[in-house]
């Protein structure tokens, strides 16, 4: 396996651009812990259930020294380990396939990609068919994200 990957919903695209890093936050899981979360499912990130629509994910060299297994990261930390065993149960993930880093990732030491379909549009449903994971320019994605809400938005406003 050559990454692990840290799967996210595209809305989150302009933020993370503008900052140059994917940063820990406690919400994944709600473990209480700042905590950036990488799985080893080579597909999608199975947690992500609602979020799994229009999807980009980071990957992270699954060697890279930063990161630390599910089990270690909660030994010791005062974490909410049951809330975490929790969520993996309901989704059907296991806890071996997930690692954590508690520093921010520059996304330049990240590879980038897009759910796209056979087409090379943008794929927004995992059974899509023809659907892969393709690389792709974060700043190119955030723009996109940003373009799709002023039509969206637009289009509310007017009523249609």
């Amino acid at each position: 396996m050559e990454f692990v990957w840290h799967y996210a919903n595209w809305r989150l695209m302009p933020e993370v651009v503008s900052d140059g890093h994917l940063r820990p936050t406690s919400e994944k899981f709600a473990t209480g812990l700042p905590l950036l979360w990488f799985t080893t499912h080579q597909l999608w990130d199975r947690t992500l259930m609602e979020d799994v629509l229009c999807s980009v994910r980071f990957g992270l060299h699954a060697e890279d020294a930063r990161l630390v297994p599910s089990w270690q990261v909660f030994a010791g930390a005062g974490a909410d380990t049951a809330g975490f065993v929790a969520t993996l149960l309901q989704t059907g993930a296991n806890h071996d396939e997930w690692f954590a880093t508690a520093e921010a990732v520059p996304l330049g030491e990240l590879t980038f990609e897009v759910l796209q379909d056979g087409s090379g549009d943008w794929a927004c449903f995992l059974d899509d068919e023809g659907r892969a994971w393709k690389p792709a320019d974060p700043a190119a994605v955030a723009q996109a994200y940003l373009e799709d809400e002023g039509r969206t938005r637009a289009e509310r406003d007017s009523g249609a």
